[in-house]
């Protein structure tokens, strides 16, 4: 069995430095194939690498603050893309030969031609409330903040004081710019998928797929959706309790096909691909016990792991496992085929 992966990922600690690791599917073998850490006006630390994809010869793969190009044929970096709005990059997707972002801090997807040119964007958010974020302001209630209402007055903004770890302010971290925060969002965008009804963005916080466009919701499933897929014409993604679901494009009829823990390993699932006759799955360890606020229903599994769970395409029956766990704490992201 010929099949080499590439998988993005980081690590928890405070180096901010972002990783691609080659796997061997046949063999289970593993190997840096990049690692690479972002200048510091570029680091966040406890963030790597995320989304990912191939085209042209070149491999994109988004950081906390920007996007990056690879050559596929040298392992080098040859490219970095960065603007001051860019916040938390979830995916990358190339849509009738443009980039398309995630740029889930931010609320929107952004397009840009592959010279790095800026093409526009689609915000689920008022431009007024990135402004802000971008003035310094930690903002309380997004959700709310998009209800304008005909009363003929401006939305009510509330500063935003969170005890949470997970996030970081300008109160509690004024010294980095708003691309090296780590801010609540709204919708939460994670991948982008290509579909013959247009491009859609999954998105964490509500169970929808959504035209990337309009925004309107195409699809919807139970539970919070990481991962968008198209193979073949059939719509797949994962949400992040470990299930994979086969998604109509109709938006009727969900249904939750493969067991990512059915192997007994357990962990944050995110990190899809489907490899000749294998459905490949990625688990993230929890650290310390926790997960991203209000995105686990239930208990903490108390023995998760990280890395690469094989399930047999046909049958959903478990194939293999695949390590990554590492005395470095190691967060992974997006499954890539290494052509």
């Amino acid at each position: 069995m010929d099949l080499t992966l590439l998988v993005t990922g980081g690590y928890f600690d405070e180096s901010g430095e972002c990783v691609i690791l080659e796997v061997d599917l046949g063999s289970g073998q593993v190997r840096d194939w990049a690692r690479w850490t972002p200048p510091e006006h570029l680091r966040v630390p406890t963030k790597g690498f995320t989304g990912a994809c191939v085209h042209g010869g070149s491999l994109f793969v988004c950081a906390h603050a920007c996007l990056t190009r690879w050559n596929l044929k040298t392992a080098q970096i040859d490219g970095v893309l960065h603007q001051p709005d860019f916040n938390d990059l979830h995916d990358v997707a190339v849509v009738g030969g443009d980039l398309h972002l995630a740029v889930t801090g931010s609320d929107a997807v952004d397009r840009f031609d592959r010279s790095g040119r800026f093409l526009g964007r689609s915000s689920a958010l008022p431009g007024w409330v990135l402004a802000a974020q971008l003035e310094g302001r930690d903002l309380a209630d997004l959700d709310g903040l998009v209800s304008v209402g005909w009363e003929g007055e401006s939305p009510k903004a509330r500063d935003l004081h969170l005890e949470d770890p997970y996030y970081s302010t300008r109160a509690g971290d004024g010294a980095r710019a708003f691309w090296q925060q780590k801010v609540p969002d709204h919708l939460h965008f994670n991948h982008i998928v290509e579909t013959p009804l247009g491009p859609v963005v999954t998105c964490l916080r509500d169970g929808t797929l959504r035209a990337i466009h309009t925004f309107e919701p195409v699809a919807r499933i139970p539970g919070h959706p990481h991962d968008g897929l198209l193979d073949g014409d059939t719509l797949w993604c994962t949400t992040v309790d470990g299930g994979v679901w086969r998604v109509p494009l109709s938006g009727v009829g969900s249904e939750r096909c493969f067991e990512a823990f059915v192997g007994g390993q357990k962990g944050w699932c995110r990190g899809l691909r489907f490899a000749a006759e294998f459905v490949v799955v990625g688990l993230t360890a929890f650290r310390d016990g926790k997960a991203p606020p209000g995105m686990w229903s239930g208990p903490i599994p108390r023995h998760s792991q990280t890395g690469l769970v094989v399930l047999d395409r046909r049958t959903g029956g478990f194939v293999r496992w695949i390590d990554l766990d590492s005395d470095r704490p190691l967060k992974i992201f997006a499954i890539e085929m290494f052509t």
